[in-house]
């Protein structure tokens, strides 16, 4: 008698896990066998690459180290009043260490020292580079070491811009207060005392009145006022 097709099983059985590990190390195995060179070359490689970053991270962690140290003694060279060995030291010492964290405290003493012996130009050349973030403490002083850098150039408009940009965007009350008191001078020095009135309103506007400076900013406003003659203030 003919059996029915489906009487007729067929069982199937799936591979184990650890059937399916041992043919996956198989073929693992058989590449590695047949792609030797290119395991050794590539081992190699990696071998190479991993060294490299650890020397490198060394080789950085040495250099921040030595920048640090050696700052201390550019500092007192600075204190010592000696300008012209203060430059000479500053500039050796960024062209040592301009990559390290103690970088920008040079450039602003490089800066500082430039301008002492009236070499504004590299003065505003060294600072501008770190001036940018003027939200932050840092970036603001050495915005402030620009702006007089660019008054000391006779460069007063620029000077001026760098103050009110200080204005907007300090970190601190007393640096918009200062940057905008100084905007208002140079404005009132250009013969533009309604745009030092203009400055000089929100300066007033900006000081509390528990603050004993705002009476100061409040007579320097009616000063302007008087000079400006009763004409409405202008942007520059």
């Amino acid at each position: 008698m003919t059996r029915h097709p489906t009487a007729r099983r067929v069982k199937q059985t799936a591979s184990s896990p650890d059937d399916v590990f041992v043919a996956r190390a198989f073929e693992a195995s058989s590449w590695a066998s047949r792609n030797r060179q290119t395991v050794i070359i590539g081992a190699i490689v990696a071998a190479v690459a991993i060294v490299g970053i650890l020397y490198y991270a060394h080789y950085r962690d040495s250099i921040r180290e030595r920048a640090a140290t050696e700052i201390v003694r550019v500092r007192a060279t600075v204190q010592s009043g000696n300008s012209a060995l203060a430059i000479s030291e500053l500039e050796k010492y960024l062209a040592s260490f301009g990559g390290t964290p103690t970088a920008e405290e040079a450039r602003m003493m490089l800066g500082q020292q430039y301008l002492l012996t009236g070499a504004s130009d590299k003065a505003i050349a060294t600072v501008e580079p770190i001036a940018d973030d003027k939200d932050t403490p840092e970036g603001a002083q050495a915005a402030f070491l620009l702006a007089e850098a660019y008054e000391s150039a006779k460069n007063t408009e620029r000077a001026e811009q760098v103050f009110l940009a200080v204005g907007d965007q300090a970190p601190f009350l007393f640096m918009k207060q200062e940057a905008l008191d100084n905007a208002a001078r140079l404005r009132l020095a250009r013969g533009n005392a309604p745009g030092a009135v203009e400055v000089l309103e929100r300066l007033v506007d900006m000081t509390p009145a528990v603050n004993p400076e705002r009476d100061v900013y409040e007579l320097r406003l009616a000063e302007a006022r008087a000079v400006a003659g009763g004409k409405a203030p202008s942007a520059g």
